[in-house]
């Protein structure tokens, strides 16, 4: 399961473009360092993560009595990585700007110390702004931005360039744009109870059936604001990149982008996940049914389903009515609608109650079996 992560990229709309900004504020940090930092990581430490200000946050140190925090950091092989960026305008240099620069010899004892410190307890590895210029290392795209370039030097970009990134899978995050159903997609869907957009809209009597307005004076149904419903078009609609490409795939039309936020594809998870997986199918093997059950609630229980009061949880499941009447009984069943939409549909609605365990002392007793197990799995 994919989650946002890194620090986010905000793309703002300026004049039919959008400006490419970072959600963190650049305080005491670049985006040219962040660059070089980067581009170490692609080739000189290639293998390895270095933290950084928009990977993780720089690492607060205190070495030798000194509380400092690097540009950069990597631990390698159990040696300690400084990395430090040196723009000319604030650290001595030789070049022209830090010589005529009043900021530049202000830093140099601090400059010197940190470079003393880090020697000492590690690697230490400084870059000057000018030298990094001359290498003119050009990264169009990388785990921070696929618009990594435009956003160190502040340039725009295109709504044609961000859709086709999100397509090409390149983007990861959120939208905000307008969304169109062309007939054909219209045609397909209108068997169905609605459109593909999961939306709220304000209904009025104009934009129902004369069928459907009917039905709701028959059941005495008011027409509210705020109404959750299925529809074909949509403005301004937030959502996920996920979700963009599967309406792309079916055929809507995406335009009039607002705004986006990009993000790192991230699965921090996976490794909990695989973990507890690998002892679920040893404990198969094994043949021990009660460290089966365990590692599965242990899994379950990641999702946020362990602890939830379930009386207060609904199960929704949805059948096609035949023609004979679909009957929906049971001590968990909830109830049942007939769906009404658009169009007219054969849909049922049931609504049902998740299970539960009625018997707190068979409860408590499960609970205290399982810590049991736990207990004598890792102590």
């Amino acid at each position: 399961m994919a989650l946002p992560g890194g620090a986010g990229i905000y793309y703002r709309k300026k004049d039919g473009k959008f400006v490419v900004e970072s959600l963190l504020k650049p305080a005491g940090w670049s985006f040219k360092a962040i660059k070089w930092l980067e581009y170490l990581q692609k080739t000189q430490f290639k293998g390895h993560v270095i933290r950084h200000a928009m990977n993780g946050g720089e690492k607060s140190m205190r070495l030798a009595g000194t509380n400092f925090k690097p540009d950069g950091y990597c631990l390698i092989d159990g040696i300690h990585h400084f990395f430090f960026f040196h723009g000319c305008y604030y650290h001595s240099c030789d070049c022209k700007t830090s010589k005529n620069s009043p900021h530049s010899s202000k830093n140099a004892d601090r400059d010197q110390l940190y470079r003393k410190i880090c020697s000492e307890n590690g690697r230490y590895i400084e870059i000057k702004e000018c030298k990094f210029d001359s290498m003119k290392v050009r990264m169009t795209t990388n785990k921070v931005s696929c618009f990594f370039d435009k956003m160190v030097t502040k340039g725009m970009v295109q709504e044609d360039e961000i859709f086709q990134k999100i397509r090409s899978g390149q983007f990861y995050g959120f939208v905000s744009c307008d969304i169109h159903s062309p007939e054909e997609v219209v045609n397909r869907w209108k068997n169905f109870w609605g459109g593909p957009i999961f939306a709220h809209v304000t209904p009025t009597e104009d934009m129902l059936t004369p069928g459907m307005v009917a039905e709701l004076e028959q059941r005495k149904v008011k027409i509210t604001e705020n109404q959750l419903s299925l529809v074909f078009n949509h403005e301004s609609y937030i959502m996920t990149t996920e979700l963009f490409l599967f309406y792309d795939k079916i055929g809507l039309k995406m335009s009039n982008l607002q705004w986006a936020l990009e993000f790192t594809k991230d699965t921090p998870c996976r490794s909990f996940v695989e973990k507890m997986t690998d002892l679920r199918k040893k404990a198969e093997r094994d043949g021990d049914g009660a460290l089966v059950e365990l590692y599965k609630l242990v899994i379950n229980s990641s999702y946020g389903s362990f602890g939830l009061n379930v009386k207060k949880h609904l199960n929704h499941t949805y059948k096609r009515a035949t023609s004979q009447c679909v009957k929906a009984e049971g001590p968990r069943i909830a109830g049942s609608n007939h769906l009404m939409g658009e169009f007219s549909t054969n849909w049922v609605e049931i609504i049902s109650r998740k299970a539960s365990v009625n018997d707190k002392t068979a409860s408590k007793l499960f609970i205290i079996y399982l810590l049991f197990l736990i207990k004598n799995i890792y102590i």
